[in-house]
């Protein structure tokens, strides 16, 4: 979208690329409310905290096999900034994503994942390099 455009749709009081995750999410999980966690040290980091992301969501998935979907907000631009509209990407270009099935003995959200978040984007911030799309992790030995 062109700065014009940007002008047009959103005021300075307006967060489009929070907005659009949310939408994107909506259309997933539709009217479920998620739980969100704002940066565990308190202060966002261009406060000066020590949190690269500005939070995370936590959805409880039932599509295909029960999990929990935790969702990044803070990789990509999130705040109003007519300057950035019209680039290739929206600051870095993606948010982080986990998926997570829940075990019987551990019913709390998996805080340690949204820490595991904030440690790549530390990584991230402070040496230049991002991640590509669509990149899964899995542990040895286990396919597709």
């Amino acid at each position: 979208m062109d700065k014009a455009t940007y002008q047009q749709q959103y005021s300075t009081e307006d967060n489009p690329g929070w907005q659009a995750i949310d939408h994107e999410l909506e259309k997933i999980y539709g009217s479920m409310k998620p739980r969100h966690y704002p940066p565990l040290c308190g202060l966002h980091y261009v406060a000066g905290g020590s949190d690269p992301i500005d939070g995370a969501s936590v959805y409880d998935s039932n599509h295909q096999e029960s999990h929990r979907h935790i969702v990044s907000y803070g990789m990509s631009e999130l705040y109003y900034n007519e300057e950035k509209a019209g680039g290739d990407f929206s600051k870095w270009g993606f948010e982080f994503t986990f998926r997570l099935l829940p075990f019987r003995d551990d019913p709390h959200d998996p805080i340690w994942a949204i820490q595991v978040m904030n440690n790549l984007a530390r990584y991230v911030f402070s040496s230049g390099k991002w991640f590509e799309e669509n990149i899964l992790f899995r542990p040895t030995g286990q396919s597709g």
